[in-house]
């Protein structure tokens, strides 16, 4: 049972923080949501480059086991925000 406690309060937290940044981006109006997408886009475009299969650049650093996690980690984090921002774009559009 203390695994199950465990595993609610981490939820609990993580909704109760998504609902504060969703809140904090909805408040930036629609500049700010919009700066919010692009960002997130970007953020997963550098995911997506860093976990390309192609040869690496000459010189070019960070393609290795760990390059490749980064980058799934970059892709997880652009993804999600720019899923936030976007209803949050939408949500201050419609009153």
């Amino acid at each position: 049972m203390d695994a199950w406690d465990c595993v609610l309060f981490v939820g609990y937290c993580a909704w109760r923080y998504l609902g504060r940044f969703y809140g904090l981006l909805r408040g930036q109006g629609m500049g700010g949501c919009m700066l919010a997408v692009v960002a997130g886009w970007q953020i997963n475009r550098w995911g997506l480059r860093l976990t390309a299969h192609e040869p690496p650049p000459c010189g070019h650093p960070g393609r290795g086991r760990a390059g490749h996690l980064f980058g799934q980690l970059l892709q997880v984090g652009g993804t999600f925000l720019t899923a936030i921002a976007a209803v949050a774009l939408v949500r201050s559009m419609v009153p």
